[in-house]
């Protein structure tokens, strides 16, 4: 009956929840590559396996589960629930990608499912791995742990049926408000140091054929000026198909002629490094968003 299936999914949930929990716990589980478990008194690994994300398994480090939580940063979360469950995952911040963020930080579901080359049909009951089955009947199904970009997929087929994924695209943006300082003033008062250099930065790695849409922060503020706008961007899936979103952080208490001629520069950096061909006609499309009256001038004398 309902109950039993809801049952069945939160055992499912609670199952996924420890795999990660005591996987990392014990260097057992990385994210790049599988799980390693002992059955029948021999190591064995259940693979991963990585759908629908601009980034690289490489790129995956640590995880962060999602549960419950409120902040006064953003006024709208974005999450559901459904297969799966939702986590924040923590990028290797010495990957070193031009333009990247320091430290990226993006969400993503993970799914225990059939490996791809099996009939997943071979569940008649319609339950799910981990409804009390344990790991290493699941290993010898042939199981496979499944990491979903939410913002890029939506459902997973379960039994012939498009099942929609659990997803929390809120979670990363509060996981970086509540994780960085935010020091204004410092970066305000770097006035005529030359110290404090702008700099152009991607939210996702570069994405050929995307428009970039570049956010410009204000006088006394940065990037996550735009946390409440990216929030809701990335919530549309006409917006994530189209674009991509980039920021330009900069020191405020410059004048606006010299932190706009060092964006002209960055411009110009970007084409040189992911376009020299100039190739991607949606590169040159390019568009520029500014808060506040200071950032606008820099975007208009940048254009």
């Amino acid at each position: 009956g309902i109950q039993t299936t809801e049952r069945s999914r939160e055992l499912h949930r609670s199952c996924l929840q420890k795999i990660v929990l005591t996987g990392q716990r014990f260097k057992r589980l990385l994210p790049q590559s599988g799980l390693q478990i002992e059955r029948d008194g021999e190591d064995t690994t259940i693979p991963v396996s990585h759908h629908g994300f601009v980034w690289e398994p490489s790129d995956f480090d640590t995880l962060e589960l999602v549960g419950d939580y409120g902040s006064s940063g953003l006024r709208q979360f974005h999450r559901c629930s459904g297969a799966g469950i939702p986590l924040v995952v923590e990028g290797d911040s010495s990957g070193g990608r031009p333009f990247g963020v320091d430290r990226p930080v993006f969400a993503a579901t993970l799914v225990l499912q059939p490996r791809s080359f099996l009939d997943s049909s071979a569940l008649t009951d319609g339950s799910l791995p981990g409804d009390g089955q344990g790991a290493g009947q699941a290993c010898a199904a042939g199981w496979e742990l499944a990491f979903y970009d939410p913002l890029r997929v939506h459902c997973v087929e379960r039994l012939g049926e498009n099942v929609p994924l659990a997803r929390d695209t809120s979670a990363p943006l509060i996981y970086r408000l509540d994780d960085t300082p935010q020091d204004y003033l410092a970066n305000f008062i770097s006035i005529g140091t030359r110290t404090g250099n702008g700099r152009l930065i991607t939210l996702e790695p570069y994405q050929p054929g995307k428009i970039p849409v570049v956010f410009i922060h204000g006088l006394l503020s940065d990037p996550f000026t735009w946390a409440e706008m990216t929030n809701e961007l990335q919530a549309s899936p006409d917006f994530v198909d189209r674009y991509q979103i980039w920021y330009y952080e900069y020191p405020t208490g410059e004048s606006f002629f010299f932190t706009a001629a060092q964006l002209r520069e960055q411009l110009r950096a970007v084409r040189e490094v992911f376009d020299p061909s100039c190739s991607d006609l949606q590169l040159s499309n390019i568009m520029l968003v500014g808060h506040s009256r200071t950032s606008c001038e820099s975007a208009r004398y940048s254009g």
